[in-house]
């Protein structure tokens, strides 16, 4: 049985009853006149009597043609789509099936096909479909970007009642999403749909399949058992594949800047890392940089080009530039147009710097003689002039005062010779590092054995690196001393004052007091949970006591030196080589000030401020910007800091976060980029596609080329045949014309 298909079937039905209105008036012509018989008409009656028969066939057929013209102007007018098989029961019963289409709009979506791309096709042929399914089927449409029943484009509902040219314009207006596909939860969110629906059900699954997707791991069993469960529920699968072999593809994998903190009037190194995912060798790849300063201005260096990247190789390219002042700033790196657009670009937040800027806790003050002070030598070596001149700010508090400390304000922490933290402190400063923060703890004559060997150890998962021993030597009378090993110190960028040849310069430091640390102390300490020790630069005693260490801790990095920041226990802070020692220990273990300000699509933004900033009004602008309004945010308080997030990263560019406060404003920018992977555009062939999903299903090629008997049928069920009714209108009305006239019942 077929069932034919209008866009206002409406109109045709009325039409076709309107196709009885020409044997109406002919009936009721026959009754019009009141029959009389006349003497004289005798002879006329004899002869149309001969003739009735044929009279009564030219009248039926110009009655015939004239309800043909009836109901083909009927047809034109609804818009006739062509004929497809029955699916529903007459009016007035349950509808016979449920649709549910899930739509990939992933980043992969937007490959080129021909003139147009594979997410247009796949909507395209979308439209059509809901224009030959039954307006009493029910239809619901789920995008892979948001798998969520509650956020449908198309609850699944009546196709009647849904207004099927409402969801045809909202179809045409969508472009591919920045997120990659979501599909193992989208079908759990078509599975919900399907609930206690008891009715035929249909899934159909329009995306490009791609190899990537399918490679194993967690993410491909979740999609088994959501495809499972689905077929358990008696759900019939349709995999519509819109995917291509892939062509000229480079993918902006991303972009970073190699310092760990931009700082103002210091050249900062960024780099590109870009790949090549498709088949061919590209050649004079220009790759163009936008910098957005901290006022506002767009700046273009000069491009960079990359002269061949072959198939699979990744290149990085990397340029320097020199902000001319502080704050919120971005980078976008661009690739050259080619199969797929989602993935050419590439963006970095910085926050731009005046300063690097170190907290120095001081465990021995000293205002009456700076130069017996524990921080004096530290503040000669890191900031000189005090006028932040060389890219670090030093702010000194007292270790009494610790816990009035902000640390998240500070990119590195020095404890110089302190006893021992409060509880409090040690929290607040172990959460600090964890989060990404540096920690320098330089030792000395007032530290408290008990404190750093207990809670600050913590047996190897506190922050001290190390246990700590005894102190060793006499620092008073300065009668033996020891010196760093030549032969024991890393090739690490923190000891590069003693490497190679200038490792002589171990000559001139004397240690005449360092801490003594157990050796097996020392072994167990390395294979610590927390991170491994990495033991720089050892004492030239017989136990070869480490005497500089790092590790990390969380996301952040510890260091301990096992002498003084003064010259109470070591003449080292008169040589010029603890200058360079301090500045680069400064840059091994300073947070990185960009890392939290980028990520990937839909990861969360969060940005925490201190008290006097707590009350601000908060907002965000998306890059979607101005198409979508800023979002005010509440907001998290936590103590006397509050913590604001926005979770709705689902477009890649720049996020810029905005603190007013009575007029007063703040503003950090975010960056958020597409999955990389999104740009491998290998398809997964539908043998290895039912090996690795291993359910039952259809599937059907949507871009393979059809022969041409597919595509008679396929142009026949999609295009509109009102023109071809139209012409027979015109057809039919001028045959009956023409009979009327040959037959004699019109006046010529």
């Amino acid at each position: 049985m077929m069932l034919a298909a209008f866009l206002h079937p409406a109109l045709f039905w009325s039409g076709l009853g309107a196709a009885s209105v020409p044997v109406i008036i002919h009936l009721l012509n026959r009754r019009r006149f009141k029959i009389l018989d006349w003497a004289a008409m005798r002879f006329l009656l004899e002869s149309v009597r001969k003739n009735r028969r044929r009279v009564r066939l030219e009248e039926l057929i110009l009655l015939l043609l004239r309800c043909l013209a009836v109901f083909l102007l009927a047809v034109a007018v609804a818009r006739f789509l062509g004929c497809a098989p029955a699916t529903v029961l007459p009016v007035g019963t349950p509808a016979q099936k449920a649709h549910v289409f899930v739509l990939d709009d992933s980043v992969s979506m937007g490959q080129k096909v021909k003139n147009t791309t594979a997410f247009a096709k796949a909507t395209s042929d979308l439209i059509e479909i809901l224009k030959i399914i039954p307006p009493s089927d029910r239809v619901g449409i789920l995008l892979t970007s948001e798998p969520d029943p509650a956020k449908a484009l198309l609850e699944l509902r009546t196709l009647g009642q849904a207004d099927p040219e409402s969801v045809a314009g909202r179809l045409q207006s969508l472009t591919p999403s920045d997120t990659a596909g979501q599909l193992a939860q989208t079908l759990q969110a078509a599975g919900k749909m399907f609930q206690n629906v008891p009715i035929d059900k249909r899934l159909y699954v329009l995306s490009d399949f791609r190899a990537a997707d399918y490679a194993g791991g967690t993410g491909v069993e979740e999609l088994r058992r959501e495809l499972a469960a689905l077929s358990a529920g008696k759900v019939d699968l349709v995999m519509m594949a819109y995917g291509l072999e892939p062509g000229g593809n480079l993918t902006a994998e991303g972009v970073k800047v190699l310092d760990k903190l931009t700082i103002a009037n210091k050249p900062v190194g960024v780099q590109l890392r870009v790949r090549n995912n498709g088949p061919t060798r590209q050649e004079n790849v220009s790759i163009r940089f936008v910098v957005r300063t901290p006022g506002g201005e767009e700046v273009t260096p000069p491009a960079k080009v990359i002269a061949a990247i072959d198939p699979g190789e990744m290149q990085t390219v990397k340029f320097d530039y020199e902000f001319d002042a502080g704050g919120p700033a971005a980078i976008e790196a661009q690739l050259p147009a080619d199969t797929l657009a989602g993935d050419n670009t590439a963006y970095l937040a910085l926050n731009v710097r005046p300063a690097r800027k170190v907290l120095v806790l001081n465990g021995e003050p000293d205002v009456m003689n700076p130069q017996a002070d524990e921080a004096y030598y530290l503040l000669v070596a890191i900031d000189p002039t005090a006028d932040y001149r060389y890219g670090t700010a030093v702010d000194v508090v007292s270790a009494d005062r610790a816990e009035q400390v902000d640390f998240e304000a500070y990119d590195a922490v020095i404890m110089a010779n302190v006893a021992e933290l409060l509880p409090a402190e040690l929290k607040a400063l172990t959460e600090y590092v964890s989060a990404g923060g540096g920690l320098a703890i330089f030792l000395g004559d007032q530290i408290k054995l008990n404190f750093y060997s207990g809670e600050f150890y913590k047996r190897g998962t506190g922050l001290c690196p190390l246990p700590v021993g005894v102190p060793r030597g006499d620092a008073n009378r300065r009668m033996s001393f020891a010196r760093l090993a030549r032969d024991r110190i890393a090739n690490d960028a923190v000891m590069r004052a003693f490497h190679e040849k200038r490792s002589q310069f171990t000559q001139l430091v004397r240690f005449y007091a360092y801490v003594g640390i157990d050796a097996k102390a020392t072994v167990s300490a390395v294979s610590s949970a927390v991170g491994r020790v990495n033991v720089l630069a050892r004492f030239n005693d017989p136990e070869s006591t480490p005497a500089i260490a790092s590790r990390t801790f969380g996301d952040g990095t510890v260091a301990m030196i096992g002498s003084s920041a003064d010259i109470e226990w070591t003449d080292w802070p008169k040589d010029p080589t603890y200058i360079i020692f301090v500045n680069d220990l400064l840059d091994h273990i300073c947070r990185r000030g960009a890392e939290r300000l980028n990520g990937r699509v839909g990861g969360t933004v969060a940005h925490a401020v201190g008290a006097d900033w707590a009350p601000a009004r908060a907002s965000v602008r998306t890059p979607a910007f101005p198409a979508e309004d800023d979002v005010v945010l509440e907001g998290e308080k936590i103590a006397a800091r509050r913590l604001i997030r926005y979770h709705d990263t689902r477009h890649a560019g720049i996020y810029q976060l905005t603190l007013d406060l009575a007029g007063d404003q703040r503003i950090v920018t975010f960056a958020r980029n597409i999955d990389p992977v999104e740009g491998r555009l290998e398809c997964h062939a539908e043998r290895h596609l039912r090996e690795t999903l291993t359910v039952p299903f259809e599937y059907q090629n949507k871009l393979a080329p059809q022969t041409s008997a597919e595509a008679a049928v396929t142009a026949g069920a999609r295009q509109e045949y009102w023109k071809a009714a139209l012409a027979a209108l015109l057809m039919v009305l001028a045959a009956e014309v023409f009979l009327g006239q040959r037959f004699g019942h019109y006046q010529t």
